[in-house]
């Protein structure tokens, strides 16, 4: 009888945790499925960027530099003056990243 107690709690046990495995592989399929469309949509807006947008959305994206400093390198950079990167090129940078905002890294 002590071992009919003992195999049943364990094979309880085993299904909890059988349970919770496919739970958190739900979980991490959905963060997969998510991360993939997040990639999708800079992969295609990134073919959309002309140059100082490109150059742009790479310093603060991948540099993680501020707006302001992301345009004052840029415009060092392609011989622009900042006035026109902020109403040339940054409108269409910040419509970008608004898209993708809503991910936290």
């Amino acid at each position: 009888m002590k071992y009919y107690i003992a195999a049943k709690n364990k094979l309880n046990i085993i299904k909890e945790r059988s349970k919770m495995i496919e739970l958190e592989q739900k979980q991490v399929n959905e963060e997969i499925t998510e991360l993939e469309k997040t990639i999708k949509i800079i992969e295609q807006n990134l073919k959309e960027l002309k140059d100082p947008e490109y150059k742009i959305f790479y310093q603060m994206v991948i540099n993680g530099l501020k707006p302001t400093e992301a345009v004052r390198r840029v415009s060092f950079e392609v011989g622009k003056e900042e006035s026109t990167l902020w109403k040339n090129y940054y409108p269409k940078v910040k419509k970008i990243l608004s898209e993708i905002s809503y991910i936290e890294f």
